[in-house]
């Protein structure tokens, strides 16, 4: 019998495709996406990171997950189909959060100098790590076993390594940073050092405008911009 002509499919971004009840909740939930329902999910994201945060992936359970949420499992499985399903959508919020890194004032930090534009951007780049550093933890952790959340960091880190090397572009336009500098290279390595600094950083463990003046040398430095001497 031809196939031709017939609906496609659907799967969950985990690859499971409802049937019987399942599909007709998600089917309501699609066509209605009700404020309700966007509640409901959000409840779910939020109770998650709880318990991943507090039991870690692997042993969080998604008994713990509705509990938490205060919703019944079914509700869970109207949102999303796995564990690893919630753990995509709180990486791609904490994505989110880096895309925004290089702005400033919601301006291409490229648009600033870089001795106003760096301070900021490695201060904001530290306020995302601090606020998430646990959840991060994990999504490193599951990237080593998940094609998937591996795939979601990767594309996170080189949209990362875009918008900055967006910025060093820029400031190689207006003649602020030697035009020789390889531009993506060196984001790429400002980035990798970044991401090296705050996988191990302790807040607290050293003075906040110490980590944040001292990283910033060091990325201006590697920039080739020239450094006022302290007075």
């Amino acid at each position: 019998m031809s196939s031709q002509g017939a609906a496609p499919v659907r799967r969950t971004p985990g690859g499971w495709t409802p049937v019987g009840t399942a599909a007709s909740r998600r089917t309501a939930h699609e066509s209605n996406g009700t404020e309700r329902g966007r509640a409901s999910r959000r409840k779910i994201v939020e109770a998650a990171r709880t318990v991943f945060e507090r039991d870690g992936f692997f042993d969080a359970r998604i008994e713990d997950v509705v509990a938490t949420a205060g919703v019944a499992r079914g509700t869970f499985y109207t949102y999303f189909s796995t564990k690893i399903d919630v753990l995509m959508v709180i990486a791609g919020e904490i994505n989110e959060s880096f895309s925004q890194v290089a702005d400033v004032d919601h301006t291409a930090i490229g648009s600033y100098p870089p001795e106003v534009a760096v301070p900021a951007y490695v201060e904001r780049v530290l306020d995302t790590c601090r606020e998430n550093a646990r959840v991060m933890e994990i999504i490193d952790q599951v990237a080593t076993t998940d094609d998937t959340v591996r795939a979601a960091r990767r594309h996170a880190r080189d949209l990362h390594i875009q918008v900055l090397t967006a910025a060093i572009l820029d400031w190689q336009r207006a003649d602020q940073v030697p035009a020789d500098l390889p531009a993506s290279v060196t984001a790429d390595a400002l980035v990798s050092m970044m991401e090296g600094y705050t996988r191990w950083w302790t807040p607290g463990e050293q003075p906040y405008d110490v980590v944040v003046s001292s990283l910033s040398a060091v990325c201006l430095r590697s920039l080739g911009v020239a450094l006022r001497p302290h007075s």
